[in-house]
């Protein structure tokens, strides 16, 4: 590319900032020293710019120099990750694709200073225009922000994953079985538990983890239960129901469990049940003649209601097209925010999605997370700063987000370049926060919870239903949510399905950091889908379905959550699905 052509694509995004002629001269050198073309130095600009204190984000000559080394040592930076990467291979936890992904560009610098033929082609282009950077707030202005407050034990999410034993899986898994036992017997007011494998000619009270013995989709024929190690050695049995049907165990008197049509089945679930131990043709089995619906999530302290009405909108990811990276939803959605002026912004990965097309054939010429900042992270800058100042942004990163440092579930909250996990405007609080995956958080009192994974789908693929003889199951959709509740779990379903583990990547030695605690218990809880989306009171809770930012080529859905301090239960909060 001439110097002429790179002076006019210089103009055309720097502006008036390179009118100076040795800002000018010192944008071409950068040019020429990194093998950058006009577009592609402004967007490394906004990437660094972006970490800048103060308002004003103009590349200014005193700037030049530090932003000449800031390149020098991602070029360093990246070149070592590329090299490291050829001859050890990618590093645990770090998928190779992500690796590739954020060497790209390094590899199209060396290439060009060893004077190879770069490609010249930009991979993404970003269409915000710099003069919206150069606005801010007027000066000596405060802001007071609604923050979005995660749940304290966020720090238990930051652990060493793949150093787990079979053994501690084991004892996971047989904790959580032990635990619902004690819930059981304590809330039903029982004397013990039974082992199953125990043929008795009286009812027996049992308690056990729901497994399957095929490949296949769990059916009612293939249903087997494992008690704990404790009351039953661990021994799976085979269960089959009463010919006659089942019925419901009658609760405790002033119990708060709602009636219901049948019980939902899925591996993973712990269940409670009330039969004998019989043996057939193929072996011993136990014969459910009684259901004992689990006991419900009971809040430690009454809850206190929010002082103040707010509005809170949640979206999810993708946020870009599969045929693209130019993440044009977000423009769509940067426009439905500037309409409602939401307190509060909750935004879900995958940000920068592992299972992106362009991303899993390596062809980006950029870090993934400058990809992060460009499409994504200015935006939002630029609307704070301009706008709405005392907008609060909360992200939860997923699985598949390239720009979490943790692709494990459960997930650590940290995310993102240091630039944009430490900015705040010159006037105001950071505007920030970060959830884990799943996470439980509050907004005024008011608690949320939410999850990335898609748990909607996982449980509408996996759960056998059986219904109480002469009932039909008339929203399924709402069992699917109570059983959130029941198990007290984020994600209930174990082991997970074999076409899914890549966007779940489960460490079962800390699912007890997918759990709902009872001094937690969420008022809203958000559970994105490929299902279609919904809102909808479960059991005192309101769940939502938002969806996601992208459909089929086209801008998605967003969650607009409107709370109303004025009302009390469910009543103050309303949920509306807006389309972008």
């Amino acid at each position: 590319m001439s110097e002429e052509e790179t002076k006019k694509l210089l103009i055309e995004h720097f502006q008036a900032a390179v009118d100076p002629p040795a800002v000018m001269n010192g944008c071409l050198s950068l040019c020429k020293t990194f093998n950058f073309a006009g577009d592609e130095l402004f967007f490394q600009w906004e990437a660094y710019s972006f970490g800048l204190g103060g308002l004003d984000k103009r590349l200014t000559e005193a700037r030049l120099q530090p932003f000449r080394d800031h390149l020098q040592r991602n070029l360093q930076r990246d070149s070592t990750v590329h090299k490291k990467r050829a001859t050890d291979g990618a590093g645990i936890g770090t998928p190779a694709k992500a690796l590739t992904a954020k060497s790209a560009l390094a590899s199209r610098m060396l290439a060009g200073a060893s004077g190879s033929t770069p490609r010249r082609e930009v991979a993404v282009k970003m269409e915000d225009s710099p003069s919206t950077q150069r606005a801010g707030l007027t000066a000596g202005a405060s802001t007071t922000r609604n923050r979005v407050v995660p749940l304290e034990r966020t720090n238990g999410f930051t652990y060493r994953y793949l150093q787990d034993k079979l053994l501690q899986k084991g004892e996971t898994l047989n904790r959580r079985i032990d635990e619902f036992g004690s819930y059981v017997k304590e809330y039903y007011g029982l004397d013990e538990l039974a082992d199953p494998n125990v043929a008795t000619e009286d009812d027996v009270y049992i308690v056990g983890r729901i497994c399957d013995d095929s490949e296949s989709k769990l059916t009612e024929s293939s249903l087997l239960l494992e008690p704990s190690k404790v009351v039953g050695d661990g021994k799976r049995l085979p269960i089959r129901f009463a010919p006659t049907g089942f019925q419901f165990h009658a609760p405790p008197q002033g119990s708060s469990i709602a009636a219901r049509a049948g019980i939902g089945l899925f591996p993973g679930a712990i269940a409670a049940f009330k039969g004998i131990t019989a043996h057939g043709q193929e072996g011993a089995f136990f014969m459910v003649k009684e259901v004992l619906p689990l006991p419900p999530l009971k809040p430690l302290k009454p809850k206190v209601p929010p002082p103040l009405s707010f509005t809170t909108v949640v979206v999810c990811g993708p946020y870009t097209y599969d045929s693209d990276l130019e993440y044009q939803p977000v423009a769509a959605l940067m426009k439905a925010v500037a309409q409602i002026k939401p307190q509060a912004l909750v935004l879900m990965g995958p940000f920068v999605d592992s299972n992106h097309p362009i991303i899993q054939k390596a062809d980006l010429e950029m870090a993934v997370d400058d990809l992060f900042l460009r499409k994504i992270a200015v935006p939002l800058r630029n609307y704070i700063t301009t706008q709405q100042p005392d907008l609060s942004v909360a992200f939860m990163p997923s699985v598949r987000d390239l720009v979490s440092f943790h692709n494990v579930y459960p997930q650590s909250p940290v995310m993102g370049p240091e630039n944009f996990r430490s900015w705040k405007p010159q006037q105001g609080t950071p505007p920030w926060s970060f959830v884990s995956n799943p996470g439980i958080f509050s907004i005024h009192g008011l608690t949320f919870g939410a999850t990335s994974v898609d748990v909607l789908f996982h449980l509408r693929r996996q759960e056998v239903f059986k219904t109480l003889p002469g009932e039909v199951q008339q929203d399924p959709m709402a069992g699917l949510c109570r059983h959130i509740l029941d198990q007290r779990s984020f994600y209930p379903v174990y082991p997970v399905p074999l076409d899914s583990s890549q966007d779940v990547n489960l460490d079962v030695s800390h699912s007890h950091l997918l759990s709902i605690p009872n001094d937690s218990i969420p008022d809203v809880i958000f559970l994105p889908s490929r299902l279609k989306e919904f809102s909808k009171i479960v059991d005192g809770t309101v769940f939502v379905n938002p969806s996601s930012a992208t459909k089929f080529n086209n801008p998605g859905m967003l969650a607009k959550v409107t709370v109303n301090a004025m009302l009390e239960g469910t009543e103050r909060i309303s949920v509306d699905l807006v389309k972008m």
